[in-house]
């Protein structure tokens, strides 16, 4: 499985899995996106560049007790985005 494959699974639970904390989740997908760029980047520099850009901000927005944020929403627009962009 691709690096670019596993973010995407990451959004796609972030999305449905209300039962954890929105910060939990995030902190995972952007050290993910950290840890992993450039490896995404070789599968697909545009989307790289987004979730760089986009994605690592969605997720900045989180941090412990400010749950309630427009996190899911945003993260589910975005893993859209990244489903457009791949088609």
């Amino acid at each position: 499985m691709g690096k670019l494959e596993t973010i995407i699974k990451m959004m796609k639970l972030a999305i449905n899995d209300i039962g954890k904390p929105e910060h939990e989740i995030s902190s995972k997908i952007e050290d993910f996106i950290n840890d992993n760029f450039w490896e995404i980047e070789k599968e697909h520099p545009l989307i790289a560049r987004y979730l760089n850009d986009d994605v690592v901000d969605i997720c900045e927005q989180t941090e412990p007790g400010l749950e309630g944020t427009n996190f899911r929403k945003e993260i589910e627009e975005a893993y859209n985005e990244i489903l457009r962009m791949m088609s």
